[in-house]
């Protein structure tokens, strides 16, 4: 069987992305966070939040400059396309909006504790959670994936990390929840008895 060459999925993904940051930048500025709250962004004061948990999704799809939308969009096309063909499109989407949600959620849950109201947004989660789904998928595949070795990876994973924890002002928190939440959906969500099935027929 022919692999697919096109992730229609992932692709989508980037495109709105890039879409959404293009309307904020025509219509306003990323960098207020006042701008950014009108706009769905996630805030730490259950007050201020007033039950509004869908912004959990929504902030997944909000950056604050060009680095943020850049850097994240780079990363969702390189890897999204392997997580995507290893699990299909619509677990795929469950993956990512699943991460997105758990990034946020326990972002949530730590900076609430604060003293400093947190205005958070970007789609690392949900990238963070694509990497944990593909760590997964790598282990399955007893350390090399289309490519990809454990060795590699984990040097990826471990430099993703590093980067986030010494720059100002990242949301570290979402992108180990997310990361997390992706390596427990990729354990539940791999396709196993089919992949096994079709090995056996080829």
């Amino acid at each position: 069987m022919e692999k697919q060459s096109f992730s229609p999925a992932n692709t989508t993904l980037v495109v709105v992305n890039t879409l959404i940051y293009l309307y904020m930048i025509l219509t306003g500025d990323p960098s207020d966070l006042n701008y950014m709250y009108a706009h769905g962004a996630m805030v730490s004061d259950p007050e201020i939040l007033n039950g509004e948990y869908w912004r959990m999704i929504s902030c997944a799809f909000l950056h604050f400059d060009n680095s943020h939308i850049f850097n994240n969009m780079i990363m969702l096309l390189f890897l999204g396309v392997y997580v995507e063909r290893a699990f299909g499109t619509l677990r795929y989407l469950l993956i990512y909006f699943f991460c997105a949600f758990s990034g946020s959620f326990v972002s949530y849950i730590a900076a609430m504790e604060g003293e400093t109201l947190v205005v958070s947004g970007g789609a690392s989660g949900a990238i963070f959670g694509i990497m944990g789904a593909l760590l997964f998928v790598i282990l399955y595949k007893k350390g090399r994936y289309e490519g990809l070795t454990m060795k590699r990876y984990l040097f990826m994973i471990v430099i993703s990390l590093y980067y986030g924890f010494a720059t100002a002002g990242v949301d570290n928190l979402a992108h180990v929840g997310g990361f997390i939440a992706g390596f427990l959906a990729g354990f539940l969500l791999f396709p196993r008895g089919f992949k096994r099935a079709r090995d056996e027929g080829n």
